[in-house]
């Protein structure tokens, strides 16, 4: 395992130890952007970590790199012998779902010694196995013969689910006609790493899939490059009237530039029930909405929850840039202590022509 390049951190002689016996849930942790590459620099021991009954899904579920796992000179083959019998995780409540959700290198596992072979007869369902990142070319390059998979009783569903890279279903012969004709639904199709590219390449029309069921939620948690869907012909004014909720759009990797490209107009966006909440909570950058001629007087009359915005990263400065009216701001219920608190350099506000005594006065008692 290559070494950690371990970077300096501010001393704050704050024991992990004692924020977990604090009450600091680590899913607090897990939201403010804490680096994991940095908490292995700090010197936790991992085998710490597991001592202090940290469960391994809230780890799983917080964005744990585990690349930085197994950089910072935790060998997997210690882990196994360190009385983490891979038997006992799937029995002690550990759901391997968790595990998958961490980014895990399945590879890993298998240079460690597991037997594939043996993991089907723990008990390890294989929907659990496809839910993760199981990369499974590196599945196929186990010996792993995907006419096997077939026949061990592989749902094609819990297949779609993973992050199968369709490319290669469709270099193992597998005809997607063929899929399509073996029943098997769409929305497993969708959930799966399928470019949707290729589907509309096999005459798959579009319009088709939107009358047959196809849930658009469902499209926005696989990979789907949304670019792609606006070179289909789609009008994104027709996603806004399909029920999409922008929420799982906001969660799906959606390139907001792209979005921006498409000629959706940011006002329909306000109307169409996004909550901005969620948007602030997705990879959003906000620098880059400002880019799209957003007007921030618009936003701020939307309803937009700032305690959200405070949340997400937002660069303040970029705001400042934007013109935003500060008059704006204080109506729309924005928390004054709030935006202190983010960062804002209110010297930048006042620098771009914002000249409010009475809300300099306000902001003076913050």
């Amino acid at each position: 395992m290559p070494a950690v390049l371990c970077c300096a951190l501010p001393s704050s002689a704050v024991l992990w130890r004692a924020l977990t016996c604090s009450g600091v849930y680590w899913r607090a942790v897990a939201c403010f952007s804490v680096h994991w590459r940095a908490l292995a620099c700090t010197g936790v021991l991992w085998r710490a970590l597991a001592c202090t009954g940290v469960h391994w899904r809230a780890l799983a579920c917080i964005g744990v790199h585990w690349r930085a796992l197994a950089c910072t000179g935790v060998l997997w083959r210690v882990l196994a012998c360190s009385g983490v019998h891979w038997r006992a995780p799937a029995c002690s409540g550990v759901r391997w779902r968790a595990l998958a959700c961490s980014g895990l290198l399945w590879r890993a596992l298998a240079c460690t010694g597991v037997l594939w072979r043996a993991l089907a007869c723990t008990g390890v369902l294989w929907r659990a196995l496809a839910c993760s990142g199981v990369h499974w070319r590196a599945l196929a390059c186990t010996g792993v013969l995907w006419r096997v998979l077939a026949c061990s009783g592989v749902h094609w569903r819990a297949v779609a689910c993973s992050g199968v890279h369709s490319r290669a279903l469709a270099s193992t012969g597998v005809l997607w006609r063929a899929l399509a004709c073996t029943g098997m639904h769409w929305r497993a199709l969708e959930c799966s790493g399928v470019l949707w590219r290729a589907l509309a390449c096999i005459g798959v029309i579009w319009r088709a899939l939107v009358y047959s069921g196809v849930l658009w939620r469902a499209l926005a948690y696989c990979g789907i490059f949304l670019r792609a869907l606006a070179c289909s012909g789609m009008l994104w004014r027709a996603l806004a009237c399909a029920g999409v909720l922008w929420r799982a759009l906001a969660f799906s990797g959606v390139l907001w530039r792209a979005l921006a490209c498409s000629g959706v107009l940011w006002f329909a966006l306000a109307c169409s029930g996004v909550n901005w909440r969620a948007l602030a909570c997705s990879g959003v950058h906000w620098r880059t909405l400002a880019c799209t001629g957003v007007l921030w007087r618009a936003l701020a009359c939307s309803e937009m929850h700032w305690r959200g915005l405070k949340c997400s990263g937002v660069h303040w400065r970029a705001f400042a840039c934007s013109r935003v009216l500060s008059r704006a701001m204080a109506c729309s219920g924005v928390h004054r202590r709030a935006l202190a608190c983010a960062g804002v350099l209110w010297l930048a506000l006042a620098c771009f022509g914002v000249l409010c005594y009475a809300e300099l006065k306000l902001e003076m008692v913050y």
